[in-house]
């Protein structure tokens, strides 16, 4: 249960952490480099959170058991977070949608040269910390630049989700946040389900660090 816990935490805070990037790309409608920002991370931090939404859901529904799926008295919030979920990405721009959307931002007005240039920017400050991370960041403007097939377009969306979201974690989180992430989102150690992060993660920090204060 703890990995568990500890693995829903890492997606909380790096999920929480694309939302307030994307918000103050928003709010800096006046710089430049956050007009591009802006432009390629709305349907990216749409596209990956709405999807890893549902699925935290799920789990933390599974934690607390059937009081976790009951609804009587009005105590089964669980129930109905999971349930509503989906309409994040039904009714506000499906997952194809929003990965066509990020095609059509790198392929409009010769934008792509110019947005991989200012993800390389932001991906920057975290270069050299973990190399599973630095793999991604150094393919990345390159598949960006090669933007042209739509089969293609759902994994870059996830690839550029994820490295921004490391990237944020190294800037805003402890080390062992940012290293938890990228051992089991970038470099693969990790497995199909929540609660599969390795037996070397820091899962008691993890967990302390998602309790309320």
């Amino acid at each position: 249960m703890k990995n568990v816990l500890a693995d829903m935490a890492l997606e909380s805070e790096a999920a929480t952490a694309l939302a307030l990037r994307l918000a103050r790309a928003i709010d800096r409608h006046d710089d430049p480099f956050e007009v591009l920002m802006r432009r390629v991370l709305t349907p990216v931090a749409k596209f990956w959170i709405c999807k890893r939404g549902s699925l935290l859901a799920q789990e933390a529904m599974e934690c607390l058991g059937g009081n976790g799926y009951v609804e009587e008295a009005g105590e089964g919030v669980m129930a109905r977070i999971y349930r509503e979920m989906p309409l994040n990405s039904i009714w506000e721009g499906a997952g194809n949608i929003m990965a066509l959307d990020l095609l059509r931002a790198l392929r409009g007005g010769g934008q792509a040269g110019s947005i991989a240039e200012a993800l390389a920017a932001e991906l920057a400050t975290a270069r050299g910390a973990n190399a599973a991370f630095d793999r991604m960041a150094e393919a990345l403007p390159a598949r960006i630049d090669a933007a042209v097939d739509e089969f293609e377009a759902r994994r870059l969306a996830q690839d550029v989700a994820l490295a921004v979201q490391a990237s944020l974690l190294r800037r805003h989180a402890p080390e062992f946040v940012f290293e938890a992430f990228c051992r089991s989102r970038l470099a693969g150690d990790w497995g199909q389900a929540f609660g599969t992060l390795p037996a070397a993660t820091a899962f008691d920090q993890l967990i302390a660090r998602a309790m309320p204060t």
